[in-house]
């Protein structure tokens, strides 16, 4: 209910991915809103359209971990979409960052926003892999995925 009427006046971009309804809102001694007091968001995933789907490869794995960490989410399944659990450009840039270290490899924001799900990010990240390989690398790859 509270997403359907906030979302008829925000854009999809300022909507919020969780709402916390608190009993009452904590104040202050001098009657302003202590904001520190407010509840935390419930770290469980958001109820979405999509069911939830586990890492397969360890590509997803490392991104799934690090959505959770940056989103504060226990969980993030392959289909899930980045703004749909939070993100927003702040959280992408500390996504990237991540990715980064995690991958030493450099990784356009807009690649994020334009493959929003771990699954299509993955394979945005295995693609680029693919094309830093030597053929000699290449190779070696093909030979283990044979089974050679």
């Amino acid at each position: 209910m509270a997403t359907q009427r906030v979302g008829e006046t925000l854009p999809a971009y300022l909507m919020p991915a969780i709402f916390v309804a608190p009993k009452g809102l904590p104040t202050t001694p001098n009657g302003k809103i202590d904001r520190l007091a407010l509840p935390e968001p419930d770290p469980a995933r958001p109820k979405l359209d999509v069911p939830f789907v586990a890492p397969r490869t360890s590509v997803e794995e490392e991104l799934a971990e690090i959505w959770a960490q940056i989103l504060k989410l226990d969980a993030v399944g392959m289909y899930d979409l980045f703004l749909e659990l939070g993100g927003n450009s702040l959280l992408a840039m500390q996504v990237l960052a991540r990715l980064h270290s995690a991958l030493a490899m450099e990784i356009p924001v807009t690649t994020l926003f334009a493959a929003s799900t771990i699954d299509t990010l993955a394979l945005a990240i295995t693609q680029q892999q693919a094309h830093l390989l030597t053929d000699q690398q290449l190779d070696r790859l093909l030979r283990e995925l044979d089974g050679n």
